[in-house]
Order: C-alpha cells, then sequence, then structure tokens
C-alpha cells in the first residue's frame, strides 16, 4: 500500500486515478474490518493493492531502463526502505502501547514474537506457523495481523527486482523473456494454490503464503509490461476498454459486499480471476479519458489513497482499542470515530514523518545507516518489555505443552515402567483437557513437584480443543471450525500415556462444549441440554474415560467453572454471549457426575466449580481469572496449593464415586 509512485529515476506520469482506487479499496478494507456485514468482501483489495503494486513498481523499472540501460537496485532498496520503515516502526511502537494497555492475555503471550517477526517483514509466515487464522481475524486478533500483507510486499520488493534485473539481461532489454518469466511466476504460484487446498491445507495457508499470492502481484507486473511504451490507443480500443474497465469495477464493488472469505474457489483461482479484473480496472484508468479515470480521480478519495499506506498500518490496533465494548457506539458512529482518529493519524504521519523521509529532506548522508537499526532495536526492546510484564498471562500453547512434557521428573532404568497402580504412596499425576487445563496443570506439576507428594507426568491439554470433535461452533457470535491441532486426539493421548503411565489422570474441559454447536448434517445449533448433543456429549466422555483408564489409571474429573465470555480487547459485552449462560455449564457438569455414578471403579469427581464458587469474589472473582475463563499463573498456583493437590489426592487414595470438598 504505497502512494504515488516515485518519479525520479523513472519516466512515468503521475496517475490520479490509481490513488483513487486505493482510496476506495481502503475503505473497503476499513468497512471489512469494521465487521459490516455489508462488507463481508471487504478483504478483496488487498489483491487489489498487490497487482497495483506490481504495476508500478514494474513501469518504474522499465523507465528506468529504458532511459538509463540498467537498474540501480541500492537505490530502488533504499527509497523502498525510506518510503515505508518509518510508518512501519511506528505503528509497531504503538503495538507495545496496546500490550501495555488493552491488550488480552492470548495476545499479550504472542506479542513480542509477532513484532519481532513483523519487523523482518515475515509476518505473514509467523501466522502460518502458528495456524493464527486469517478466517478467525475477529476471534482472538494480533494487533499486527495486518502486517501480513504487507510482509508479502516487503518480500516482493526485495526479490523481484533480481528478477527484473536477470530477465532483461538475459534477454538484452527484450520484453519477450521478461514476460515468459513473469507469466510462469503467475502460474506456478496459481498451481501452487490449487495443490494446497486440493492436498487438504487449510485456506490460511493459501491465504498468508507469499508462493500462493505472488500470482496477483505478477498479474500487475504484466499489465506494465503489456502497457510500457506502447503508442495511444485507437479510439474504438479505448472505447471498448472504457466500458471493460467500468464493468469489472462494478464487478469488484460488487464482489467486496458478497464474497465470503472461507469460499475455498477463492484459492484455487478465485483470488487470481479477481486479479485480472483489477488489472482490466488500472488499465482504464490510466488512459487520458473515461469514466474509470473520472470516477476514480475524486479529490477525496485520491488524498485518502496518497495516506492509504499509513492508515493501513495504524488501523487495526486502533480498531482493537476503539471496541463496541469499550465505547458504547453503535455500529456507524463507532466506524466513523474509528475513521477519525485514524486518518487523523496518518494525515499527521505522511506529513510529519513519511513525506520528510520519504523525499530525503530528513535523515540525509550516513543518518539512516545509524537510526535505522537503532530504531528497530528501540521497537524490539520496547515490546520484550511490555511482554515481559505478562507474568499473569495464559501462555503461547507451544510453551506450555513444552512445559507440561517436562513434568517428567523421574528418570528410569531403560526397560518398561511399573504399571499404573491405585496403592501407589507416590502417584504419577498427568492431566488433560483444554486450555483451561494449562494453567491448572502447570500448577499442579510445580506444588507436586516441590512438595514430592506426587510424581507429575507428561499430559496434553490443547487450547481450543474441546470433548466433542464433530461439527461447527459459535464463539462471539463467530462461525468457527475445529482447529487442525485438535485432530489425533487418540493417538496423542495414547502415546502420552504409554511414555507417563499415569495413576491418576487429571481432566479437565469445559467452555469449547457449551458453545453453540452445529453437527455435521444437522442444521440446528445445539447446546448441552439439548438431548441431541447431551448424547454425543456422553458417549464423547465415556470414551475418554475409556481410553485415560485403560492400563488401570484413575480419571479425576474436574467440574469446570462458569465462563464469562469477554469481546474483543477484553471488554465485557454490554450483551452476554449466549455461551456465558452458568446453566450450560452446570448441564456439563451433571453430564460429568452421572458417568462418574456409572464408571465408580475407575472414575471420580472433583468440585473445581464448587470450589471457586467460595472464593471472596465467587467464581467470576476477576483476581482469579480476569478474562472470565482461565485462571492466572498466581491463581492457578493458590488453588492448587490451598486445595486442589490434596483434593486430587484424596480422591485417588477414596472409595465411591464421587469426591466433593
Amino acid at each position: 500500500m504505497q502512494s504515488r509512485p516515485e518519479t525520479r529515476r523513472g519516466r512515468i506520469e503521475y496517475q490520479p486515478a490509481l490513488d483513487g482506487l486505493r482510496g476506495i479499496a481502503l475503505f473497503a478494507i476499513l468497512a471489512f474490518h469494521s465487521e459490516f456485514a455489508w462488507a463481508r468482501g471487504g478483504f478483496l483489495p488487498l489483491p487489489t493493492f498487490f497487482v497495483l503494486s506490481g504495476y508500478l513498481i514494474t513501469a518504474l523499472f522499465l523507465a528506468e531502463w529504458d532511459a538509463t540501460g540498467t537498474i540501480r537496485l541500492g537505490a530502488f532498496w533504499s527509497r523502498r526502505l525510506r518510503r515505508l520503515m518509518p510508518a512501519a516502526l511506528l505503528g509497531l511502537g504503538g503495538v507495545s502501547l496496546f500490550g501495555l494497555f488493552f491488550a488480552t492475555d492470548d495476545q499479550l503471550a504472542r506479542l513480542q514474537a509477532d513484532v519481532l517477526w513483523a519487523l523482518a517483514y515475515l509476518a505473514n509466515w509467523r501466522f502460518v506457523f502458528v495456524e493464527a487464522a486469517y478466517t478467525r481475524l475477529f476471534e482472538a486478533p494480533s494487533p499486527i495481523q495486518h502486517f501480513w500483507s504487507l510482509a508479502v510486499e516487503e518480500q516482493f520488493y526485495l526479490v523481484y527486482p533480481l528478477i527484473v534485473v536477470a530477465g532483461l539481461r538475459l534477454g538484452r532489454g527484450s520484453r519477450r523473456l521478461f514476460g515468459g518469466i513473469l507469466a510462469t511466476i503467475a502460474l506456478l504460484s496459481l498451481a501452487v494454490s490449487c495443490v494446497l487446498v486440493l492436498g487438504s491445507e487449510t485456506v490460511d495457508r493459501v491465504y498468508y503464503g507469499t508462493d500462493s499470492r505472488a500470482a496477483e502481484l505478477a498479474v500487475g507486473c504484466l499489465l506494465a509490461l503489456v502497457l510500457a511504451g506502447q503508442p495511444s490507443l485507437s479510439e474504438r480500443l479505448r472505447r471498448a476498454l472504457q466500458i471493460a474497465g467500468v464493468a469489472c469495477l462494478a464487478v469488484m464493488l460488487w464482489l467486496w459486499t458478497f464474497v465470503d472469505l472461507e469460499w475455498r474457489w477463492l484459492y484455487m483461482g478465485g483470488l487470481f480471476g479477481y486479479a485480472l479484473l483489477t488489472a482490466v480496472v488500472i488499465a482504464a484508468a490510466v488512459q487520458p479519458s473515461g469514466p474509470v479515470r473520472t470516477f476514480l480521480s475524486g479529490r477525496f478519495i485520491c488524498w485518502a489513497g496518497r495516506i492509504s499506506y499509513g492508515v493501513y498500518v495504524y488501523h487495526w490496533p486502533i480498531f482493537l482499542v476503539l471496541s463496541a465494548e469499550r465505547t458504547g457506539l453503535d455500529a456507524w458512529p463507532l466506524f466513523a470515530l474509528r475513521l477519525v482518529v485514524t486518518f487523523a493519524l496518518a494525515a499527521l504521519s505522511h506529513a510529519v514523518l513519511e513525506t520528510p523521509i520519504r523525499t530525503g529532506r530528513v535523515l540525509t548522508g550516513w543518518r539512516p545507516v545509524v537510526v535505522t537499526p537503532a530504531a528497530i532495536a528501540a521497537v524490539a526492546v520496547a515490546v520484550t518489555i511490555v511482554a515481559g510484564q505478562g507474568g499473569d498471562d495464559l501462555e503461547d500453547l507451544a510453551s506450555a505443552q513444552a512445559a507440561l512434557e517436562e513434568m517428567e521428573v523421574e528418570t528410569f532404568a531403560a526397560g518398561l515402567e511399573p504399571p499404573p497402580s491405585r496403592g501407589r504412596e507416590r502417584p504419577r499425576v498427568a492431566v488433560y483437557g483444554d486450555s483451561t487445563a494449562l494453567r491448572i496443570g502447570l500448577a499442579l506439576g510445580k506444588h507436586y513437584r516441590e512438595s514430592s507428594e506426587a510424581t507429575p507426568r507428561r499430559g496434553d491439554a490443547q487450547m481450543g480443543c474441546g470433548i466433542v470433535e464433530e461439527g461447527a461452533f459459535l464463539f462471539q457470535g463467530k462461525l468457527l471450525e475445529r482447529p487442525k491441532r485438535c485432530a489425533d486426539r487418540s493417538a496423542r493421548y495414547g502415546e502420552s500415556l504409554e511414555k507417563g503411565q499415569p495413576d491418576v489422570v487429571v481432566v479437565l474441559f469445559g467452555p469449547w462444549d457449551v458453545l453453540d454447536r452445529r453437527l455435521p448434517g444437522d442444521r440446528a445449533f445445539r447446546r448441552p441440554g439439548d438431548p441431541v448433543l447431551d448424547a454425543l456429549l456422553q458417549r464423547e466422555m465415556e470414551g475418554l474415560v475409556d481410553l485415560l483408564s485403560r492400563d488401570g489409571a484413575l480419571v479425576v474429573w474436574l467440574t469446570g467453572p462458569p465462563i464469562r465470555v469477554r469481546g474483543p480487547g477484553n471488554v465485557m459485552p454490554r450483551r452476554p454471549f449466549p455461551e456465558s449462560d452458568p446453566a450450560r455449564m452446570q448441564r456439563f457438569n451433571t453430564l460429568v457426575r452421572d458417568l462418574a455414578l456409572r464408571r465408580s471403579g475407575d472414575m471420580r469427581v472433583v468440585d473445581l466449580a464448587g470450589y471457586m464458587e467460595t472464593l471472596p469474589g465467587g467464581v467470576f472473582d476477576e483476581t482469579y481469572r480476569p478474562d472470565g475463563i482461565h485462571t492466572t499463573k498466581e491463581s492457578a498456583a493458590r488453588i492448587a496449593e490451598d486445595w486442589l493437590a490434596d483434593a486430587i489426592l484424596s480422591a485417588y487414595r477414596a472409595e465411591g464415586p464421587v469426591h466433593t470438598d
């Protein structure tokens, strides 16, 4: 998302309509990020920016080659750095303040890594590796989630100039070889997308991947190659192009209101087709006259396009701070407030920071060589300090899982360990469940290790993984699919049981299983208390107890405290989400107790929910669960030390089906 092209080395004419195209595309993105139903396809303008970038950069390179017979790569990269880095650093510095004052537990836990990857312009691959689904953008958003597209463009700016120089030199300035290279890149990128989708990769891998999005950039590059140096079109061709441009622009605007992010056809050629629509609109916009050029040359949308880079960089954390829950505003007043704040900051940044640096009025000579690394280091240090304040925040899934696995503190000689036993003086204890079990498991392990009352062993607690393995569910009003990391539960649990040989298996589930759920082949949404879902929950619970107790271990199931789901920014919504109804968790716990009565030989229940009701502030005491779902590190330690560790050992040694304290 750059503003007007640099023209000092290239001889391309400034085209206001291209800034106008950026402007209307920008507003569609902002509407999409404000969750307007009429802007459900507002993610599509990002390919528009990709095509524009490919077109403008290629046009500049060709103009420079024609004028000088060479391309100064160092000068190009220096101009790109001056153009893009200042606002990016300011935006990432602002994200550090977001982390200090507004971030949720999960956001703060990921903040340092997110920002460091963004500083390296690799944010898109960061989100691929941690499975940060863009289709779940509004569920637990990273404040730098939007940096994925900036990363794709920066990677393009780094590698593409080398391709240009190689193509033009090998072809001795011929456009034919260069065009063949670009067409090959586009087709290979399209093939990569199709193979990934057909190979059962998530659409998010295709959405974020530089390899799978290169086709859109290549379309813009090819357009510049086709238009470069062409004589004026005949009146007939120009008229045909204008008609096609109007039609393609109309289709683009319609798609912004209609297309859904999860439609798989988008990732098997749909985005490429959309890029072709954009190319036709650009070709019409750069003609000397015509309806497309006139429409896109309006003063306001051109101004918005000129500062679009800053708007894009700054808008997402601003939108997260200015939430409906925090401001109390309805959709349209909230959108207006967000736009005013974002555009004011972007306009100021453009005038005071970006333009002076881009034009060389400041940071001349050797200064950029010193100032840039220092500024990057300052942002890295700031976000590290802020992330370090999150001692009570929910750990990243990978580190928490690793910590659970490190609970195997006893070492044994080669050979089989003694099988699980009900009479061991110092039983081996493992914890299984969802994200609520992560904190509890770590606290129990630390307590048992230090007290020598039990031996903590490897368990399996996965964030976002409930008991029911089928269907989609509603969380904060959004329809979500079960995360890919939750697959193969039986194999994962079986492996950890075989290695750990626990005598006691502690189980804690709940939040994900009290959500409205739509099962395969069923149009209805069901919740605990619905006979169909209750029957499925009972089967899944019984199968889980069968698996966990198969080698003789005792299953100690903790009742789940009712949850109080917060909205974005960890702010309580004006209307509680349906899943916050305590009756749902009460029904879930009733199913657990009923199962324990039937499975008295290998299952006990410890009433964690009942214990938390006795806390000074009750089950929703914010010092224990500030997000209404997860305990903090300190509160989990207090619960384990004051009551839970002993309650689990008492249940292990007790006779009878149910233990409560």
